[in-house]
């Protein structure tokens, strides 16, 4: 699978690549507390070798999408632990 995403990372444009990343992590953002440790893990290999070559402007995109959507979830934690039973 990593072959296949270097071929791909390797054949498009950086706006492409870019566009990848920004899909991916769409992906990962939509469902990340639903997901296995196994899956977590493969997101953060395809996320971060994508990131490898994104320009700094994706970059700092998918670090502020990453961080919203941590909070995110944190309140949505917090929010459980405190509804009525």
């Amino acid at each position: 699978m990593m072959s296949d995403l270097e071929s791909a990372v390797a054949s498009h444009s950086a706006e492409r690549r870019n566009e990848r990343l920004r899909k991916v992590t769409d992906l990962f953002v939509g469902g990340a507390s639903q997901y296995s440790e196994e899956q977590v893990a493969l997101f953060d290999g395809v996320i971060g070798r994508l990131a490898q070559d994104a320009d700094v402007a994706a970059r700092t995109e998918l670090s502020a999408r990453l961080v919203d959507a941590r909070v995110l979830d944190a309140c949505r934690r917090e929010q459980e632990l405190h509804e009525p039973s």
